[in-house]
């Protein structure tokens, strides 16, 4: 890979990082907001087995989401840095 090409795989690999680091930030959001919103149902006593269940897949599919794209990047990585290594051969 040209040394131009290594910068722009690094931008991209540098571009990802901060995605997931906010998809993160976004998941530790959205699970506080998923337990407020659980203690509501339950309080006003609206909170059926269906709708919690509902609210818990939504979450999990995110957070399914979020891993997949961890495993994503983890993969990037690996490539970048074989990339790197040949540059530097």
């Amino acid at each position: 890979m040209s040394k131009h090409g290594l910068a722009i795989a690094e931008a991209l690999y540098d571009m990802a990082g901060r995605s997931v680091e906010v998809a993160s930030a976004v998941t530790t959001l959205l699970e506080r907001e998923r337990a407020t919103l659980i203690d509501t149902l339950v309080r006003n006593g609206s909170l059926e087995s269906e709708a919690k269940s509902a609210v818990d897949e939504f979450f999990l599919d995110h957070k399914n989401y979020l891993a997949k794209a961890c495993d994503v990047l983890k993969l990037r990585e690996r490539q970048l840095n074989k990339a790197r290594k040949s540059a530097q051969d």
